[in-house]
């Protein structure tokens, strides 16, 4: 749904711990961030903000949101950054 929209990602096969993801306002204010664990092979993760609808408002009309998805491995994260916006 475009309240609550799926983002997908592309993940390399690395030794990655586990991987983040984080939804920040447009007050640079996290409102949802989730973890997940890596699978053993490369491939494209999805992130679906529609399961997260308990604990999230739906994504408002003419607002930036930013993402941040990262690859956490022991003490190395590395993360890629990005921006949503519903109209």
């Amino acid at each position: 749904s475009v309240e609550y929209p799926s983002l997908y990602f592309y993940v390399p096969k690395v030794p990655a711990t586990s991987l983040e993801f984080t939804l920040f306002n447009n007050a640079n204010k996290p409102v949802y961030q989730t973890t997940l664990e890596p699978k053993d092979k490369e491939g494209v993760i999805g992130i679906n903000l529609q399961s997260a609808k308990d604990n999230l408002l739906p994504l408002e009309i003419d607002q930036e949101y930013k993402w941040q998805f990262s690859l956490i491995c022991g003490d190395i994260k590395k993360s890629i950054r990005g921006s949503i916006q519903r109209v």
